[in-house]
This record gives C-alpha cells, structure tokens and sequence, in this order.
C-alpha cells in the first residue's frame, strides 16, 4: 500500500493498483488492498521501517506523524481503524 501511494502519488485505491502493475483484474487488486487495510494496526511495522531507512536523518527533535485515516475506497463501507 506504502509504496503504490508513493508510487501513484494519490491514495484512491483505484489509482494506487494502477501503479502496482499486476498482472491480475484492477478490481481484484482493489479489492485485495481494500480486505488488507483492517488487517491490523501498522504502527509499530511502519515506525521501524521509517527509523530503520531514515536515521540517518533522524534526531531527538525529530516528529514522525503519518496518518492513514485517508487510505480507502470513495464509497467504501469498510471503515478504517488503526
């Protein structure tokens, strides 16, 4: 999900499995993103990754904030909780 958002630079599910590439239905696609974003909570998963990649970058005054409250469908009935 991270990187088709970076990759399509929007986060509308429809766009982000464009820039996937797959080689399956876009409808598929979508759906199987939409099914992994309540998989659970990315929190702990996203923070090592960010600090692992960037801390070089990284000092004690440094805030990290992401918010994936966007991350779904336009007329979804799935609900985002993290």
């Amino acid at each position: 999900m991270i990187y088709g958002i970076q990759a399509s630079k929007d986060i509308e599910l429809a766009n982000i499995g464009r820039s996937l590439g797959e080689e399956i239905p876009l409808k598929k696609t979508e759906t199987r993103l939409s099914r992994q974003i309540n998989d659970g909570d990315l929190t702990e998963f996203i923070g090592r990754k960010l600090t692992g990649e960037a801390k070089c970058w990284i000092k004690d005054e440094t805030v990290l904030a992401l918010d994936l409250s966007d991350i779904s469908k336009e007329y979804s009935n799935l609900s985002v909780s993290f």
